[in-house]
């Protein structure tokens, strides 16, 4: 991955929480997609995405998401947390 890949993907977290911020959780969720195609599996995103779909009562995606973190790394532990927060949000 060259850094401008990875400058890309930076560049668009912080956007994503921008408009997290203003109400616009399309252009949200639409950025934090686009991190995870430029950057796939990068945990913020899949945190923050995670916790989008909760919001917006969209928990099955959410689940798959989390169930995905844990299976690309198990031992992190935003995942665990991101797991236990949509198994919570039953």
């Amino acid at each position: 991955m060259t850094s401008r890949v990875l400058v890309g993907a930076l560049a668009r977290l912080g956007l994503a929480l921008n408009k997290h911020e203003t109400g616009d959780y399309d252009g949200e969720e639409r950025l934090l997609r686009q991190v995870l195609e430029l950057k796939p599996g990068q945990p913020e995103a899949q945190a923050r995405l995670a916790d989008l779909l909760l919001l917006r009562g969209r928990r099955d995606e959410a689940l798959k998401l989390a169930e995905e973190m844990l299976k690309t790394a198990e031992e992190d532990p935003v995942g665990h947390c991101v797991n236990g927060l949509v198994l919570v949000d039953q």
